[in-house]
């Protein structure tokens, strides 16, 4: 079995967290594989992006300078492995045209996040309605606490669909 994780970039906060699914999958004899663009120069000044040699980097373009992302991915690996899971935030589009793809192809593909858009800017409040139109594609939710999971319900998300990863 292969999992692939996709990342925009690797927050330090997160470095234990991915090592140690590495490790639990290793353990259980399932290929786990993290996907990572750099980290823009502003998370490498303040010192909040971490390095982890092992993950797969993907390099990135920005759209039409409006904060928007595509990640260029290696789509055969994204659209075969047995279980993708992707960010469910709006600033990298290739995401939502994973989650549309996988779930044509009968794939499952999972979201994880805070289950809405915490960005402040204008684009990003105008699209929220997009978004959260292409999450409910995905197979299911990983939400990261209990107060996500209320906010993931109250957008008409069924229960069974989501899981919290505290």
């Amino acid at each position: 079995m292969k999992i692939v994780l996709v990342q925009r970039l690797v927050p330090g906060y997160r470095h234990e967290l991915f090592e140690a699914l590495r490790s639990v999958c290793a353990e259980q004899g399932v290929d786990f594989e993290l996907w990572a663009s750099l980290a823009p120069a502003e998370f490498v000044r303040r010192g909040t992006a971490a390095d982890l040699s092992w993950a797969k980097p993907l390099p990135v373009t920005t759209i039409l300078g409006l904060g928007l992302e595509w990640q260029h991915l290696p789509w055969r690996e994204a659209l075969t492995s047995d279980l993708l899971v992707v960010p469910d935030g709006l600033r990298c589009f290739s995401n939502f045209a994973l989650i549309a793809l996988r779930r044509l192809l009968g794939r499952t593909v999972l979201t994880w996040g805070h289950g809405r858009n915490l960005q402040p800017s204008l684009l990003s409040r105008t699209l929220a309605s997009l978004r959260l139109s292409l999450l409910r594609l995905a197979h299911g939710h990983l939400v990261y606490t209990t107060q996500c999971l209320g906010t993931m319900l109250a957008a008409g998300v069924p229960r069974q669909h989501i899981a919290i990863t505290e």
